[in-house]
């Protein structure tokens, strides 16, 4: 995730997917096999959080709630102390005995063109994240990406672009509005058919279709796995 670091009570959306990659739903937030933990920029320490009850939509520091128990989507409250302005944060969850699953959350400047930009996760169905250096390696088992706009944007109405790109700015391939399924304040896409065979390098940008605007950016290289039945 790509947020701007001035960005005050953060609310993140993690999905809880057990070691089979089947969703986990109506996990309590003072379950005692649930495990929340963050990582400062250059340190090596895991710090646990101590989850309160949270509200849908609300922040709340260390606010945890379910989202929705079919699909194993879950807000957490950002604590400010988990926060570095221009570092990254590495996340890491699990419920039981499932492994942990990875995720990391990036405070950067956003240009004043783009002040209208929301925050939003790319959850990506399959194994969990695995970062390397600066750069995330998210192997997928599925060919498709759902982007949750997490400031509860309501986005069904909007006409949106997205477009993906290899780094060296070659092979443009967009996505446009009739291609996106949205509900509420997600966006579900089919991946272009060129990269899904082999690693590539990515950058991605996701823009309102009727002026431009940025919601957001980001570079990413993905992996994808054997599509499985």
């Amino acid at each position: 995730m790509i947020v701007d670091r001035s960005q005050s009570a953060l609310i993140a959306t993690l999905r809880f997917l057990d070691d089979l990659n089947a969703p986990i739903p109506s996990i309590a937030y003072n379950d005692g096999t649930l495990s929340i933990g963050y990582k400062l920029h250059g340190s090596t320490t895991w710090t646990n959080l101590s989850l309160v009850s949270g509200t849908l939509g609300t922040w709340t520091s260390n606010g945890f709630v379910e989202d929705s128990g079919s699909n194993g989507l879950y807000e957490l409250g950002i604590p400010d102390i988990a926060k570095i302005a221009g570092k990254r944060t590495y996340w890491r969850f699990k419920q039981g005995g499932n492994q942990f699953r990875y995720d990391s959350i990036d405070y950067v400047a956003i240009p004043s063109a783009n002040t209208d930009s929301i925050a939003f996760d790319i959850t990506v169905p399959g194994l969990g994240p695995i970062f390397t250096s600066d750069n995330a390696i998210i192997y997928i088992k599925e060919e498709s990406i759902d982007v949750t706009f997490t400031a509860n944007q309501d986005i069904s109405s909007e006409t949106l672009v997205i477009i993906f790109e290899l780094a060296s700015g070659t092979d443009s391939y967009v996505i446009l509005d009739s291609d996106i399924t949205k509900s509420g304040n997600n966006a579900t896409i089919t991946l272009p058919v060129g990269f899904t065979s082999t690693t590539k390098s990515l950058n991605w940008s996701i823009r309102k279709a009727s002026n431009k605007k940025v919601y957001g950016t980001g570079k990413i290289a993905v992996s994808y796995a054997p599509h499985e039945d």
